[in-house]
């Protein structure tokens, strides 16, 4: 049997980030404006929809998160209050989704070339995934795609990733392809958010526990993907804090 280990630090680019990818969202977006108003008119195309699909599934929903909130609360007027709003709120939001996706002059397009430059926060996504068009895969994607044996990685190592050993697929071809793309969308969660807390001014220590709950939702979804020839104990994949930048380590380890 191969064994191996992979450790890559996620580093989070500086803004802005590569106009190719804002210029790709803005185009991709607008593209997408009648698409949108379409599905929305097509899905809620009367008030009675409106209060079927959006209106009762909300109160419902505000009703249970309410419970919590306590005696100083007036839960019942506030559901009252919430209940009344949107009975009487279908024209409002009809009138405004046709003027930002509708008519001969929506606004979405205005609004998203406004917006451009706030995707500069997607830097915190592309330090932990990287941007295959662009020719960088970062520490997330690797630890995924090298469980799956995928050899392509080697050619995207650079001075964030070192790697030991002879690569061997860990998961199965069928379950690895399915949960890949959770896994790698918790990965990426954890990552951001432990660079959030940080910048914050939470501990280290309370980031590294943060990091240690996500490790077992992690490799909870690692065990489903493993294939016959690998026990849960002896592949994994974890993050670490390493309290200096860069902050985030990944790990995917073979011992089997």
């Amino acid at each position: 049997m191969a064994t191996w280990k992979y450790v890559g630090t996620v580093t989070i680019p500086e803004a802005p980030i590569a106009s190719a990818i804002k210029d790709e969202w803005e185009t991709t977006l607008k593209a997408e404006t009648s698409r949108i108003y379409t599905a929305l008119t097509t899905k809620i195309p009367d008030e009675a929809n409106f209060k079927d699909k959006l209106a009762t599934p909300s109160n419902s929903a505000y009703d249970a998160f309410l419970q919590s909130v306590g005696g100083k609360w007036n839960i019942t007027l506030i559901k009252f209050k919430q209940k009344w709003k949107l009975q009487k709120a279908y024209n409002k939001w009809n009138t405004r989704i046709t003027a930002v996706f509708g008519g001969g002059s929506p606004t979405f397009p205005d609004t998203v070339t406004a917006k451009k430059d706030n995707l500069d926060e997607l830097r915190y996504v592309l330090g932990a995934v990287g941007h295959r068009s662009l020719g960088t895969w970062e520490p997330a994607s690797m630890a995924v795609l090298l469980a799956r044996g995928d050899t392509r990685c080697e050619t995207y190592f650079d001075t964030n990733d070192s790697w030991t050993g002879n690569l061997e697929a860990c998961f199965d071809a069928q379950k690895g392809a399915l949960v890949t793309p959770s896994l790698i969308a918790e990965l990426v969660y954890a990552t951001v958010w432990a660079n959030y807390l940080d910048e914050g001014g939470e501990t280290d220590e309370n980031i590294s526990a943060f990091l240690t709950t996500e490790n077992a939702v992690i490799n909870s979804l690692v065990d489903v993907a493993l294939n016959a020839a690998h026990t849960p104990d002896k592949f994994n994949i974890t993050l670490a804090w390493t309290g200096t930048p860069p902050k985030v380590v990944i790990t995917a380890e073979d011992t089997e």
